[in-house]
Protein backbone atom coordinates (compact mmCIF):
# COMPACT_ATOMS: atom_id res chain seq x y z
CA UNK A 1 0.00 0.00 0.00
CA UNK A 2 3.05 2.32 0.82
CA UNK A 3 4.18 1.84 -2.16
CA UNK A 4 1.04 2.34 -4.11
CA UNK A 5 0.69 5.37 -2.32
CA UNK A 6 3.96 6.61 -3.28
CA UNK A 7 3.59 6.09 -6.89
CA UNK A 8 0.17 7.91 -6.80
CA UNK A 9 2.02 10.60 -4.98
CA UNK A 10 5.01 10.68 -8.10
CA UNK A 11 2.51 10.66 -10.68
CA UNK A 12 0.78 13.66 -9.86
CA UNK A 13 4.29 15.54 -10.30
CA UNK A 14 4.82 16.74 -13.40
CA UNK A 15 8.32 17.46 -13.21
CA UNK A 16 8.83 13.45 -12.39
CA UNK A 17 6.71 12.02 -14.77
CA UNK A 18 7.97 14.38 -17.67
CA UNK A 19 11.47 12.51 -16.96
CA UNK A 20 10.10 9.41 -16.46
CA UNK A 21 8.25 9.43 -20.08
CA UNK A 22 11.48 10.58 -21.70
CA UNK A 23 13.66 8.23 -20.05
CA UNK A 24 11.29 5.08 -20.37
CA UNK A 25 11.01 5.86 -24.40
CA UNK A 26 14.84 6.14 -24.48
CA UNK A 27 15.53 2.98 -22.56
CA UNK A 28 12.97 0.90 -23.40
CA UNK A 29 10.63 0.00 -20.18
CA UNK A 30 7.73 2.71 -21.74
CA UNK A 31 7.75 0.88 -24.88
CA UNK A 32 6.07 -2.15 -23.07
CA UNK A 33 2.75 0.02 -23.11
CA UNK A 34 3.40 3.33 -25.13
CA UNK A 35 3.77 2.75 -28.87
CA UNK A 36 5.74 6.37 -29.71
CA UNK A 37 6.07 9.92 -28.91
CA UNK A 38 4.08 10.39 -32.49
CA UNK A 39 1.16 9.82 -34.35
CA UNK A 40 3.44 8.47 -37.11
CA UNK A 41 5.06 6.05 -34.64
CA UNK A 42 1.79 5.04 -33.13
CA UNK A 43 0.57 4.32 -36.64
CA UNK A 44 3.90 2.30 -37.03
CA UNK A 45 2.82 0.34 -34.51
CA UNK A 46 -0.90 0.39 -35.45
CA UNK A 47 -0.11 -0.98 -39.13
CA UNK A 48 2.30 -4.03 -37.90
CA UNK A 49 -0.87 -5.09 -35.09
CA UNK A 50 -3.67 -5.10 -37.49
CA UNK A 51 -1.73 -6.93 -39.78
CA UNK A 52 -1.50 -9.69 -37.30
CA UNK A 53 -5.60 -9.18 -37.16
CA UNK A 54 -5.94 -7.04 -34.37
CA UNK A 55 -7.99 -3.99 -34.00
CA UNK A 56 -6.19 -1.01 -32.48
CA UNK A 57 -7.16 1.75 -30.20
CA UNK A 58 -5.25 5.00 -30.43
CA UNK A 59 -5.18 6.96 -27.26
CA UNK A 60 -3.24 10.18 -26.41
CA UNK A 61 -2.30 9.86 -23.05
CA UNK A 62 -1.94 13.15 -20.63
CA UNK A 63 -5.02 15.07 -19.18
CA UNK A 64 -6.27 18.69 -17.84
CA UNK A 65 -5.29 21.42 -20.60
CA UNK A 66 -5.47 24.39 -19.21
CA UNK A 67 -6.56 26.74 -22.10
CA UNK A 68 -9.15 27.26 -25.02
CA UNK A 69 -6.35 26.89 -27.51
CA UNK A 70 -4.17 24.17 -25.77
CA UNK A 71 -7.85 22.01 -26.14
CA UNK A 72 -8.27 22.81 -30.18
CA UNK A 73 -4.91 21.70 -30.60
CA UNK A 74 -5.78 18.49 -28.60
CA UNK A 75 -8.98 18.11 -30.77
CA UNK A 76 -7.63 18.16 -34.63
CA UNK A 77 -4.86 15.79 -33.09
CA UNK A 78 -7.89 13.73 -32.52
CA UNK A 79 -9.44 14.10 -35.81
CA UNK A 80 -5.92 13.53 -37.01
CA UNK A 81 -5.53 9.81 -35.74
CA UNK A 82 -9.41 9.18 -37.02
CA UNK A 83 -8.38 10.51 -40.66
CA UNK A 84 -5.17 8.74 -40.70
CA UNK A 85 -6.75 5.58 -39.31
CA UNK A 86 -9.18 5.71 -42.43
CA UNK A 87 -6.63 6.93 -44.67
CA UNK A 88 -4.48 3.76 -43.95
CA UNK A 89 -7.51 1.65 -43.96
CA UNK A 90 -6.34 0.61 -40.16
CA UNK A 91 -9.16 -1.39 -38.05
CA UNK A 92 -9.57 0.25 -34.92
CA UNK A 93 -10.63 3.66 -33.45
CA UNK A 94 -9.74 6.41 -31.09
CA UNK A 95 -10.29 6.91 -27.01
CA UNK A 96 -10.54 10.56 -25.59
CA UNK A 97 -9.85 12.05 -22.51
CA UNK A 98 -12.64 14.92 -22.11
CA UNK A 99 -9.92 16.69 -19.51
CA UNK A 100 -7.66 17.61 -22.60
CA UNK A 101 -10.62 18.70 -24.47
CA UNK A 102 -10.77 21.80 -21.86
CA UNK A 103 -13.69 20.11 -19.08
CA UNK A 104 -11.70 22.14 -16.54
CA UNK A 105 -12.32 25.37 -18.33
CA UNK A 106 -16.28 24.77 -19.93
CA UNK A 107 -18.42 22.54 -20.15
CA UNK A 108 -19.90 23.14 -23.34
CA UNK A 109 -16.76 23.64 -24.97
CA UNK A 110 -15.81 20.36 -23.80
CA UNK A 111 -18.99 18.79 -25.31
CA UNK A 112 -19.07 20.52 -28.53
CA UNK A 113 -15.24 19.18 -29.10
CA UNK A 114 -16.16 15.97 -27.99
CA UNK A 115 -19.47 15.71 -30.48
CA UNK A 116 -17.39 17.36 -33.64
CA UNK A 117 -14.76 14.19 -32.97
CA UNK A 118 -17.49 12.03 -32.18
CA UNK A 119 -19.22 13.81 -35.85
CA UNK A 120 -16.17 13.34 -37.92
CA UNK A 121 -15.53 9.97 -37.09
CA UNK A 122 -19.11 8.96 -37.70
CA UNK A 123 -18.39 10.36 -41.13
CA UNK A 124 -15.76 7.52 -41.86
CA UNK A 125 -18.10 5.37 -40.10
CA UNK A 126 -16.11 5.08 -37.16
CA UNK A 127 -16.45 5.28 -33.57
CA UNK A 128 -14.38 6.42 -30.46
CA UNK A 129 -14.34 5.88 -26.91
CA UNK A 130 -14.20 8.41 -24.15
CA UNK A 131 -12.36 7.55 -21.19
CA UNK A 132 -12.94 7.71 -17.75
CA UNK A 133 -10.78 10.11 -15.05
CA UNK A 134 -10.96 11.14 -11.58
CA UNK A 135 -14.11 10.79 -9.47
CA UNK A 136 -14.57 14.44 -9.96
CA UNK A 137 -15.49 14.32 -13.36
CA UNK A 138 -17.67 10.71 -13.20
CA UNK A 139 -20.92 13.15 -13.64
CA UNK A 140 -20.16 15.70 -16.05
CA UNK A 141 -18.31 12.94 -18.14
CA UNK A 142 -21.52 10.79 -17.73
CA UNK A 143 -23.55 13.80 -19.33
CA UNK A 144 -21.27 14.58 -22.41
CA UNK A 145 -21.31 10.83 -23.28
CA UNK A 146 -24.61 10.19 -23.12
CA UNK A 147 -25.62 13.77 -25.02
CA UNK A 148 -23.04 13.23 -27.96
CA UNK A 149 -24.18 8.83 -27.65
CA UNK A 150 -28.00 10.10 -28.12
CA UNK A 151 -27.19 11.98 -30.98
CA UNK A 152 -24.69 10.20 -33.28
CA UNK A 153 -24.47 6.81 -31.67
CA UNK A 154 -21.01 5.80 -32.46
CA UNK A 155 -19.11 6.42 -28.74
CA UNK A 156 -17.95 4.00 -25.95
CA UNK A 157 -17.21 4.47 -22.52
CA UNK A 158 -14.80 3.14 -19.80
CA UNK A 159 -16.09 2.82 -16.55
CA UNK A 160 -14.28 2.12 -13.01
CA UNK A 161 -15.26 -0.80 -11.23
CA UNK A 162 -13.77 -0.11 -7.97
CA UNK A 163 -16.64 2.90 -7.93
CA UNK A 164 -19.51 1.47 -5.80
CA UNK A 165 -21.91 3.88 -8.33
CA UNK A 166 -20.72 2.27 -11.28
CA UNK A 167 -23.13 -1.16 -11.45
CA UNK A 168 -26.11 2.29 -11.05
CA UNK A 169 -24.59 4.05 -13.63
CA UNK A 170 -24.88 1.01 -16.09
CA UNK A 171 -28.62 0.92 -15.82
CA UNK A 172 -28.74 4.75 -16.37
CA UNK A 173 -26.34 4.19 -19.74
CA UNK A 174 -28.40 1.23 -20.80
CA UNK A 175 -31.13 3.06 -22.78
CA UNK A 176 -28.92 4.27 -25.53
CA UNK A 177 -27.31 0.99 -25.71
CA UNK A 178 -23.15 1.90 -25.33
CA UNK A 179 -20.19 0.09 -25.99
CA UNK A 180 -18.54 -0.06 -22.30
CA UNK A 181 -15.07 -0.56 -21.19
CA UNK A 182 -14.78 -1.84 -17.88
CA UNK A 183 -11.28 -0.98 -16.42
CA UNK A 184 -10.82 -1.44 -12.55
CA UNK A 185 -9.63 1.92 -12.22
CA UNK A 186 -6.13 3.49 -11.57
CA UNK A 187 -7.14 6.67 -9.30
CA UNK A 188 -6.32 7.22 -5.83
CA UNK A 189 -9.78 7.80 -4.93
CA UNK A 190 -11.12 8.06 -1.17
CA UNK A 191 -12.94 4.54 0.71
CA UNK A 192 -16.26 6.10 0.95
CA UNK A 193 -16.45 6.21 -2.62
CA UNK A 194 -14.41 3.17 -4.03
CA UNK A 195 -13.36 0.15 -2.76
CA UNK A 196 -9.50 -0.47 -1.06
CA UNK A 197 -8.94 -3.96 -1.48
CA UNK A 198 -7.69 -5.87 -4.71
CA UNK A 199 -10.28 -8.44 -3.88
CA UNK A 200 -13.15 -6.33 -3.46
CA UNK A 201 -12.42 -4.96 -7.08
CA UNK A 202 -11.84 -8.04 -8.20
CA UNK A 203 -15.64 -9.37 -7.49
CA UNK A 204 -16.66 -6.16 -8.43
CA UNK A 205 -15.34 -6.15 -11.67
CA UNK A 206 -16.73 -10.07 -12.15
CA UNK A 207 -19.83 -8.52 -11.00
CA UNK A 208 -20.24 -6.04 -13.79
CA UNK A 209 -18.46 -8.44 -16.44
CA UNK A 210 -21.43 -10.96 -16.00
CA UNK A 211 -24.08 -7.39 -15.75
CA UNK A 212 -22.20 -6.23 -19.05
CA UNK A 213 -22.20 -9.76 -20.81
CA UNK A 214 -26.00 -10.39 -19.84
CA UNK A 215 -26.55 -7.14 -21.49
CA UNK A 216 -24.83 -8.19 -24.71
CA UNK A 217 -26.67 -11.06 -25.20
CA UNK A 218 -29.93 -8.55 -25.06
CA UNK A 219 -28.76 -5.96 -27.41
CA UNK A 220 -28.41 -3.38 -24.85
CA UNK A 221 -24.07 -2.93 -24.17
CA UNK A 222 -21.27 -4.17 -26.38
CA UNK A 223 -19.01 -4.88 -23.39
CA UNK A 224 -14.75 -4.00 -23.61
CA UNK A 225 -13.47 -6.49 -20.89
CA UNK A 226 -10.06 -3.75 -20.73
CA UNK A 227 -8.46 -6.30 -18.28
CA UNK A 228 -4.91 -7.96 -18.37
CA UNK A 229 -5.24 -9.95 -15.18
CA UNK A 230 -5.90 -13.58 -16.07
CA UNK A 231 -8.64 -14.59 -13.83
CA UNK A 232 -11.08 -11.82 -15.12
CA UNK A 233 -10.53 -12.86 -18.56
CA UNK A 234 -11.44 -16.42 -17.58
CA UNK A 235 -14.07 -15.45 -15.95
CA UNK A 236 -15.43 -12.84 -19.18
CA UNK A 237 -14.84 -15.69 -21.23
CA UNK A 238 -16.76 -18.32 -19.09
CA UNK A 239 -19.87 -16.35 -18.95
CA UNK A 240 -19.62 -15.49 -22.80
CA UNK A 241 -19.41 -19.42 -23.19
CA UNK A 242 -22.62 -19.73 -20.49
CA UNK A 243 -24.90 -17.12 -23.02
CA UNK A 244 -23.35 -18.46 -26.09
CA UNK A 245 -22.56 -14.64 -27.12
CA UNK A 246 -21.20 -14.69 -30.76
CA UNK A 247 -17.84 -13.23 -30.95
CA UNK A 248 -18.95 -9.81 -32.00
CA UNK A 249 -20.97 -8.83 -29.46
CA UNK A 250 -18.03 -8.53 -27.15
CA UNK A 251 -14.33 -7.32 -27.00
CA UNK A 252 -10.83 -7.79 -24.91
CA UNK A 253 -9.01 -4.88 -24.43
CA UNK A 254 -5.29 -4.54 -23.23
CA UNK A 255 -1.67 -3.34 -24.61
CA UNK A 256 -0.04 -5.63 -26.55
CA UNK A 257 2.49 -6.32 -23.50
CA UNK A 258 -0.35 -7.50 -21.61
CA UNK A 259 -1.55 -9.62 -24.52
CA UNK A 260 1.19 -11.42 -24.49
CA UNK A 261 1.17 -12.29 -20.77
CA UNK A 262 -2.14 -12.65 -20.21
CA UNK A 263 -2.92 -15.20 -22.84
CA UNK A 264 -0.06 -17.66 -21.77
CA UNK A 265 -1.96 -18.47 -18.77
CA UNK A 266 -3.65 -21.72 -18.04
CA UNK A 267 -6.39 -20.18 -16.81
CA UNK A 268 -7.24 -17.89 -20.24
CA UNK A 269 -6.93 -21.22 -22.53
CA UNK A 270 -9.71 -23.59 -21.51
CA UNK A 271 -10.60 -24.77 -25.47
CA UNK A 272 -9.44 -21.69 -26.79
CA UNK A 273 -6.18 -19.10 -27.76
CA UNK A 274 -5.88 -15.39 -28.18
CA UNK A 275 -9.36 -14.10 -29.56
CA UNK A 276 -9.46 -12.44 -32.49
CA UNK A 277 -11.53 -9.72 -30.72
CA UNK A 278 -8.59 -8.21 -28.79
CA UNK A 279 -8.46 -4.83 -29.30
CA UNK A 280 -5.06 -3.43 -28.42
CA UNK A 281 -4.23 0.20 -27.07
CA UNK A 282 -1.68 1.64 -28.69
CA UNK A 283 -0.45 5.13 -26.71
CA UNK A 284 1.11 8.43 -27.94
CA UNK A 285 2.57 11.04 -26.13
CA UNK A 286 3.77 9.17 -22.87
CA UNK A 287 3.42 12.28 -20.55
CA UNK A 288 1.69 11.02 -17.78
CA UNK A 289 1.69 7.73 -18.34
CA UNK A 290 2.93 6.13 -15.06
CA UNK A 291 0.30 6.20 -12.92
CA UNK A 292 -2.78 4.47 -15.54
CA UNK A 293 -0.10 1.84 -16.46
CA UNK A 294 1.69 0.89 -13.31
CA UNK A 295 -1.09 0.86 -10.59
CA UNK A 296 -3.51 -1.54 -12.66
CA UNK A 297 -0.83 -3.72 -13.38
CA UNK A 298 -0.45 -5.71 -9.52
CA UNK A 299 -0.92 -8.97 -11.74
CA UNK A 300 1.56 -8.23 -14.53
CA UNK A 301 4.70 -9.94 -15.18
CA UNK A 302 7.87 -8.53 -17.51
CA UNK A 303 7.48 -8.59 -21.63
CA UNK A 304 9.78 -7.95 -23.87
CA UNK A 305 9.04 -4.45 -25.75
CA UNK A 306 6.19 -5.01 -28.21
CA UNK A 307 8.30 -3.13 -30.67
CA UNK A 308 11.02 -5.67 -30.89
CA UNK A 309 10.47 -9.84 -31.27
CA UNK A 310 7.08 -10.39 -29.99
CA UNK A 311 5.03 -9.06 -33.13
CA UNK A 312 7.74 -10.65 -35.25
CA UNK A 313 7.13 -14.12 -34.05
CA UNK A 314 3.71 -16.14 -32.75
CA UNK A 315 3.73 -15.96 -28.73
CA UNK A 316 4.24 -18.79 -27.00
CA UNK A 317 2.53 -20.97 -23.72
CA UNK A 318 4.27 -21.41 -21.19
CA UNK A 319 5.41 -25.07 -22.27
CA UNK A 320 6.26 -23.45 -25.38
CA UNK A 321 3.73 -24.05 -27.74
CA UNK A 322 2.57 -21.47 -30.57
CA UNK A 323 -0.15 -19.24 -28.99
CA UNK A 324 -2.00 -18.65 -32.20
CA UNK A 325 -4.91 -16.08 -32.70
CA UNK A 326 -8.18 -18.67 -32.85
CA UNK A 327 -11.88 -18.80 -31.91
CA UNK A 328 -13.18 -17.67 -28.40
CA UNK A 329 -15.13 -20.02 -26.47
Amino acid sequence: MLIRNLIFWLSTKRGVTDRIARHGMKNGFARRFVAGESLAEALAASQELCSHGRNVSLNHLGENVTSEAAAREVCASYIQMVEELHAKNLNGNISIKLTQLGLDIDKELCRSMAREIAARAAALGRAIEMDMEGSVYTDVTLDIFESVQRELGNCGLAVQAYLYRTEKDLHRLAPVKPKIRLVKGAYREPKDIALQKKSEVDASYQKLTTLLLEGAAKGTFLPAIASHDWNMVAHAQAEAARLKLDKSRYEFQMTPCELLVCFAQPACRIGQRIPPACNLAVCTKPRGWLAPCTIPSSRNRSCDSWHGSPLHRPPSSPDGSPLEPGPLL
